[in-house]
Parts: C-alpha cells; structure tokens; sequence
C-alpha cells in the first residue's frame, strides 16, 4: 500500500503535512509496529489478570481454594516485575529479533502447558515463569520506539501498541464467550483448556513473522527492507539514539539516581497502578453478579466496554499532548477522573446505571499506559 493511498487524515495525524520522512517512517512503521502491535494483542488475549468468567470455570475443575486465585495473578506479577529491567539489559547485547521471539516462544510453550494443568500449584509455577517471558514485550518495545522514532512520532506510535493490548483484551471476552457456548466438551476438553490451544496456536505465525522482519536497531539493523540509504537516514534522524552494552560503574548509578525521572514516573506509576484495580480484578464482573447478573454471556460482555473507552482516551489524550506539546494537563484529567469515578461506585446514592457509567468512565485511565511511557522515552 503506497503512502498516498493511506486516507488523508490518518496520513496527517501519522507522517504530518510535509514530512520528507513520511514514507520512510511508514515503513518502518511495516518492520516494527506491525510486530509489537501483534504481540500486544498476542499476550491480552490470555490475560494477565483474568476479567473473564471462562476462566473462573478452570478455577473450579482445579479447585482452587481462598487466595489461591489472587496468587496466580500475585505470582505472575512478580515474575513481570523481576523480568522487566534485566530483559532491558539482554537487549543491549542480544539482537532484539532473537530476544523478543525467544521470549514470546517461551510464553507460547507455557501458555499451551497450562492446558494440562491438573492443581492450582501448577498454574502458579507456569504464571510465574510466563509473567518473566512476557516482561520482555512491554517495557523492551518502548525502547525500540525511542530507537526508531521521534518526539513527534512516539506518542501515536504508543497509543497505538497499547491500544491493541485493549483490543485484544475486548476480543478476549468474546473469544472466551464463543469458546464457553461452542467448544466446552469438545475432544474431551473444557472451553478453558482451548482458550490456551487457541492462544499458542495464534502466537507462532507472530514468531515468524518477528523473526524475518523486526529491525533491531538503526545502529546494527542488518534488515534486508531497508536499503543503505534509509538504514543511514534512521540513524541521523534519533541523533541521541546509542543504544550500547550495559556497562554498571559508578558514573552509571549517578547518572541513574542524579536523574528526576527515576523517582516521579516509578511514583506515578505506583499510584496509578493502585487505582487502576477498579479496572481489573473481576472487580466488574463481582458488581454484576452481586446485582442479580449471573449470565456467563453478560458477564463476559459488559466488562469491554471499560476497555473501549480506554482505547477512545489513550487516542484522545495522545492527540491531545501532541497538540499542547506538554502531558501535564491530560495527567490531571486522569487523575480527576480517578477520583470522580471512585466516588460514584462508592456512593450509595448512584443507582446501578450510574455506578455502571462509572466503570465505563474508570476505563478512560487505561491512557497513561502509553502517555507516561512515550513522555519517559523522551
């Protein structure tokens, strides 16, 4: 597809009016979006912290008991969290291609494995190592973006990876739905234990296509869909992009820890991932039924739309930004919204529909997931 058959809006917001690098960036945007927006939607589709009632029914075919269910999604958390910083670091000495497929292998193999799970303990133990395989994705490709793209370009470029996390988790419940009224019995198997064939069976053409395409970076790309000219140009245009083996010295730590952002964004993050929890945990799902709503369908469905919304704000509010050139005022609009819509749930006075509208307005704070990580890479 040529660049002037892209639609003349979506050209603009993407490549802008005049830009010289506009089919340059297009095709980078072939090599590396293509890829990370696949594995994105790749990993939601077998969530990390499950919304969806399909999997409450492996819950009780391995009869899990108390807390054992909040483990597997403990467990899983912990493995993304250690494995986060350390992949950063196996990136700046194994090629991307390499690491990011042989992660996403290993999350394809662990995931399939769960299907045969037969007690809680392991499902935690597979969680666990599949939360240090997946940590790779998230946090790995945002450096790639600050590799290939600039200020102006990597704002869209994260609401567009994040919102395909989104998409994947509103597909997701349908997915989970269909497999629930369709496949539940089929070859002796539950629904549950086809969701996990589904999920690796789905991952191995991203594999592939991660392995002849991605780039790595403009510095050492060795990728045969650029030519020489354009590898050039990728480097000059990120004059700041060195990407260079981890070297830990002192000079290192002070550089680190002299540096404002190290405290304020893990700050932001930490609270605003205590808030997000309205949106996950089942925490939907549990208000419905404890209001009479006990169909799976329902279950499964109404959840999405706090996913829908959050994708219209990460949009809203990455346009936004661009156009003021500061995240400061949509990070107060977050926030306020945080707060608003704790309000409503809480208040005893909204009715059901009210508390609902509240939800699906929770869902807008799903934005800061690509806002604050594109204003971290610059």
């Amino acid at each position: 597809m040529g660049l002037s058959s892209i639609p003349a809006l979506f050209r603009r917001v993407f490549y802008g009016k005049d830009n010289e690098d506009a089919k340059l960036v297009q095709k980078i945007d072939l090599l590396i979006m293509t890829y990370a927006c696949l594995t994105q939607f790749i990993n939601i589709l077998e969530e990390a912290e499950p919304k969806n009632l399909l999997l409450h029914y492996r819950d009780k075919d391995l009869h899990f008991k108390g807390l054992q269910y909040n483990y597997v999604n403990t467990l899983f958390l912990v493995g993304y969290t250690i494995g986060q910083v350390p992949s950063n670091i196996a990136l700046t000495y194994i090629s991307p291609r390499i690491w990011f497929t042989g992660m996403q292998f290993l999350w394809a193999i662990l995931c399939l494995a769960q299907y045969a799970a037969r007690n809680p303990q392991t499902v935690m133990g597979l969680r666990f190592v599949m939360g240090m395989a997946e940590s790779s994705t998230f946090v790995g490709m945002h450096l790639i973006f600050g590799s290939w793209y600039t200020p102006a370009e990597i704002g869209k470029r994260a609401a567009l990876f994040t919102s395909c996390a989104q998409i994947g988790s509103i597909l997701s419940g349908f997915i989970q739905a269909g497999l629930y009224e369709h496949m539940n019995g089929t070859a002796g198997l539950k629904g549950w234990q086809w969701l996990y064939i589904v999920d690796f069976l789905v991952t191995l053409p991203v594999i592939v296509y991660g392995w002849f395409f991605f780039p790595d970076f403009p510095h050492n790309t060795t990728c045969h869909y650029l030519n020489t000219e354009e590898k050039s140009r990728c480097v000059i245009r990120i004059p700041n992009e060195r990407i260079t083996k981890a070297v830990w010295n002192f000079a290192t730590l002070k550089r680190v820890f002299s540096s404002w952002q190290i405290y304020i964004f893990p700050l932001l993050f930490t609270l605003y991932g205590t808030g997000l929890q309205m949106t996950g945990n089942n925490t939907m799902p549990f208000f419905m039924k404890q209001h009479g709503i006990h169909d799976v369908v329902k279950l499964n469905y109404y959840p999405t739309g706090m996913t829908g919304t959050g994708i219209l704000a990460m949009w809203g509010y990455a346009l936004l930004s661009d156009w003021l050139k500061t995240k400061v005022p949509a990070s107060i609009a977050i926030g306020a919204t945080f707060i608003i819509s704790g309000a409503l749930c809480l208040s005893s006075a909204v009715p059901f529909g009210g508390k609902l509208f509240a939800f699906y307005l929770c869902g807008t704070t799903l934005a800061p997931q690509s806002l604050w990580y594109s204003w971290a890479n610059v």
